[in-house]
């Protein structure tokens, strides 16, 4: 079994998951205030549509 292959495949994979990372962190440092204000409130939100159909 030639084992060759695999070393340019481990590097590869290796740069792509540290780009796709990279890309992560740098959305998340340049999101803006509003929007992370409103995620972190939704879940406590009493206005959403499925709390309102249960009230009904």
């Amino acid at each position: 079994m030639d084992l060759n292959n695999y070393d340019m495949l481990a590097a590869i994979s290796t740069v792509f998951f540290f780009l796709l990372f990279a890309g992560i962190v740098i959305r998340v440092l340049f999101m803006r205030k509003k929007y992370t204000m409103y995620m972190e409130k939704l879940p406590l939100d009493e206005n959403d549509y499925t709390i309102q159909e249960e009230r009904e």
